[in-house]
C-alpha cells in the first residue's frame, strides 16, 4: 500500500515536469508555423500572400523568444531554493503551476500591436511561465526524494524526467492534429499558434527522413533514461538536510542557466549543419568521463548518510550542523 501511494504522490507531483515537456514540444513546432513567423514579424509575406521570406531580425527573434523562457527559469529556481523552507514544498508546487498558467496565458492573448511590442509581450510571458517551471524544476524532485522510501527514492524521483518526455509526446501528437485541422489555412490566420500556445501543446511539424528519426529517437530514449532523470535524483539526494534547499535550489539554477546560454546562441550556430552533432557527441565524452572519475555512487543510501558519501566522517558533519 505504501508503494502504490508513493507511486501516486510522485506521479501527481511529476505534473510540473509534464507541463515543462508542454513547453519543449511547443516552442519547437510554433516558432516553425508559418502564421506565427509572419505575426512576429520573423518572416515577410509576399504580394501573393503565400511567400515567405526571412527578414534581418529572423535570429534575433527566434533567439530572445526560445531562450526567455529558460531565463526566467532561473530566478524562477534561485527563489524558491530560499523560499522553499519558508513555503513549504506543496505550496511552492502551486506557485510554479500557477505562473506557468499565467504565462501561458499571456503568450496565446499576444494583442497585434507594433512587432516589438509583440515580441516584448511574448517574452515577457515566457518569463513568467519558465519562472514557474524554475521553481517547479526544483521543488518537484526535492519533495519526491523526501517522501520517498530510500530503496524506491531512485525510481520515484526518475517520474519527474519521464513525465518529461510524456508531455512532449503528448504535445507532439496533439499538434500534429492543430496542423491537420489548419492545414491551409492563410499565412495571416494565427489561430493554429494560438491555440497551441493556449492549450501548451504543439509539436514538431518539419518532415525527417527515416534515418534522422531513428537516432532522434534513440537519443531521446538514451537521454530520458540516464542523464536526464538521474540529474534530478542526485541534486535532491546529495545535500544534507541543513542546506538541501539552497543546494538543489543553486544546482536547478545552475541547470537553467547553461540551458538559456545554449538557446540563445543556438540559431546563431545553425550555420554548422550537420557538424552540430560533433559538439553534442564530444560534450556527452566529457560528462561520462567526469561522472566516472569524479561522481560518488549514492544507490542505497539513505539522506541522512549523504555526509558520509562525500567524504565527511560523523564528527566533521556534526561540526557542520553545530
Amino acid at each position: 500500500m505504501v508503494q502504490w501511494y508513493s507511486w501516486f504522490v510522485s506521479f501527481t507531483a511529476a505534473l510540473g515536469g509534464f507541463l515543462f515537456g508542454y513547453e519543449v514540444g511547443i516552442i519547437n513546432s510554433v516558432l516553425e508555423m508559418d502564421q506565427f513567423r509572419v505575426f512576429f514579424g520573423m518572416s515577410g509575406l509576399g504580394s501573393d500572400m503565400t511567400t515567405l521570406t526571412d527578414t534581418d531580425h529572423a535570429k534575433d527573434y527566434k533567439a530572445q523568444i526560445t531562450s526567455f523562457f529558460l531565463l526566467g527559469c532561473i530566478p524562477g529556481a534561485l527563489f524558491i531554493a530560499v523560499a522553499a523552507d519558508y513555503l513549504g514544498r506543496k505550496k511552492s508546487i502551486w506557485l510554479g503551476s500557477l505562473l506557468f498558467s499565467v504565462g501561458a496565458l499571456i503568450q496565446a492573448l499576444v494583442a497585434a500591436d507594433s512587432i516589438p511590442a509583440r515580441v516584448h509581450t511574448i517574452m515577457a510571458g515566457r518569463f513568467i511561465g519558465g519562472s514557474g517551471v524554475g521553481i517547479l524544476s526544483m521543488s518537484v524532485p526535492l519533495y519526491i526524494a523526501e517522501m520517498a522510501p530510500t530503496d524506491m527514492r531512485g525510481r520515484l524521483t526518475s517520474v519527474q524526467q519521464l513525465m518529461i518526455t510524456i508531455g512532449i509526446a503528448v504535445a507532439s501528437i496533439i499538434n500534429a492534429i492543430i496542423i491537420a485541422v489548419f492545414d491551409g489555412a492563410p499565412k495571416d490566420d494565427n489561430k493554429p499558434w494560438r491555440l497551441a500556445l493556449g492549450m501548451e501543446i504543439p509539436g514538431n511539424a518539419k518532415t525527417f527522413s527515416i534515418l534522422a528519426a531513428i537516432c532522434m529517437y534513440c537519443y531521446v530514449a538514451c537521454f530520458a533514461s540516464t542523464w536526464g532523470p538521474v540529474v534530478w535524483v542526485y541534486q535532491s539526494e546529495i545535500f544534507p538536510l541543513r542546506i538541501r534547499g539552497k543546494g538543489t535550489g543553486i544546482a536547478t539554477a545552475s541547470n537553467w542557466i547553461n540551458n538559456f546560454i545554449l538557446s540563445y546562441v543556438w540559431p546563431y550556430a545553425e550555420a554548422l549543419g550537420a557538424n552540430q552533432y560533433i559538439v553534442f557527441g564530444t560534450t556527452g565524452l566529457a560528462m561520462a568521463a567526469f561522472v566516472q572519475f569524479f561522481v560518488p555512487e549514492t544507490k542505497g543510501k539513505s539522506l541522512e548518510h549523504m555526509d558520509e558519501v562525500f567524504g565527511f566522517t560523523a564528527n566533521e558533519a556534526a561540526d557542520l550542523k553545530a
